[in-house]
């Protein structure tokens, strides 16, 4: 008797098929969680970040899976440079929906006194009240 190879290894093909489940999936969550924070320029921004969030946190930990499972079956250094980037583009968002989170009331204001603003001075205006109420935020007062 001879021992199966490795391409015919039960071991080595449920590996196989772990690791193209888990790409597929990894996939699919950092693109609809980008596509989520897109969404945040709606009317329902604010729960369409909360959303990009959750979507974003779930890629970046499929991510890390899916570079566990890439390990295993011994894939080509390019794989696990691409998960990095991608890893990396998922927790940019991340931070990105984050910060706007955080600041949604100042720059939900900004944007609707730039939609009712009617020329360039009251623009300008709506830049500075932007920028005085991050200010105050971020220094707490």
């Amino acid at each position: 008797m001879t021992s199966p190879s490795p391409e015919t290894d039960p071991e080595t093909i449920k590996r196989h098929e772990s690791l193209i489940y888990r790409s597929r999936l990894m996939i699919v969550l950092s693109v609809a969680g980008f596509m989520a924070t897109v969404l945040s320029a709606t009317p329902v921004g604010f729960w369409a970040l909360i959303v990009a969030m959750v979507l974003l946190l779930l890629g970046a930990v499929w991510t890390i899976l899916t570079m566990i499972s890439l390990k295993r079956v011994k894939g080509p250094w390019i794989g696990h440079v691409v998960l990095v980037l991608l890893l990396l583009g998922d927790l940019y968002f991340t931070a990105n929906a984050g910060i706007n989170l955080a600041f949604w009331g100042v720059t939900s204001d900004y944007r609707e006194c730039v939609q009712n603003s009617l020329t360039i001075s009251s623009t300008g205006q709506c830049q500075t009240d932007l920028f005085d109420a991050l200010m105050n935020r971020l220094l707490g007062r």
